[in-house]
């Protein structure tokens, strides 16, 4: 199939018959301007693309890149293009290269626990916390858990909650403690960096929140997108 016919006319097909990475790459190619519109199981996507590059996403809760990441994981599913169609936005400025590595970049350096809340369609029953669910598609935020004074997550039955709010009752417990030898009162937030990445912790009189940052973004960006969140919750 030529490139001016899949412009014209548009096709369907099965992933991964045809490898998603495969499809972007061939779009490339073809200066494709359009949408491709992605079906994996329950969950809906579009990837829209402008002279051949990708210029925005969205997969449910996600937009962007990690749109376009979650759906190169998941890798099954079905797939149709429709060309003249253009995003009320965009997200997304790098070259089809870029994005392909950065994407095999950010998916091999997924945890195993990071890969079952992403990919694992059986726990969609889960419970999660409704603030939570607006702050996961920040770019950078890996993953959130609002809890309690006694370290009990809110709302949220994972592993990874479990995991994290005892790591944020524990920061918040060393906070407080130097903020006492210190003379600094009650700790209220902090940012905590380390070689696995970033934690924001913020804490109010009855649940705190911790926020779990990529690595690879730079915390203060993140931290500034999840206080306007909050803010507009």
């Amino acid at each position: 199939m030529t490139g001016n016919t899949a412009e014209q006319l548009g096709f369907t097909g099965e992933l991964p018959t045809v490898a998603l990475a495969d499809l972007l790459q061939m779009q490339n190619q073809n200066s494709f301007s359009g949408a491709l519109s992605i079906q994996q199981g329950q969950h809906k996507g579009a990837i829209y693309f402008k002279q051949g590059e990708v210029v925005h996403a969205d997969y449910g809760r996600w937009r962007g890149l990690k749109a376009v990441y979650i759906m190169l994981g998941r890798g099954q599913g079905q797939f149709s293009c429709q060309a003249g169609m253009a995003p009320s936005r965009q997200t997304i400025d790098m070259s089809m290269s870029h994005l392909l590595l950065e994407a095999h970049r950010w998916l091999d350096e997924l945890t195993d626990k990071q890969r079952e809340v992403l990919f694992n369609d059986a726990p969609a029953e889960r419970k999660m916390n409704r603030l939570v669910k607006k702050l996961l598609p920040i770019q950078g935020v890996e993953y959130a858990v609002l809890f309690d004074e006694n370290g009990q997550p809110h709302e949220d039955d994972s592993n990874a909650a479990l995991r994290l709010s005892a790591q944020g009752d524990l920061m918040r417990q060393n906070g407080s403690e130097l903020g006492k030898l210190l003379g600094l009162g009650e700790l209220r937030s902090g940012l905590f960096s380390g070689r696995g990445g970033h934690m924001l912790l913020l804490i109010s009189n009855l649940k705190a929140l911790l926020v779990s940052i990529s690595s690879q973004k730079k915390p203060q960006g993140v931290e500034a997108a999840v206080r306007k969140t909050l803010m507009d919750h």
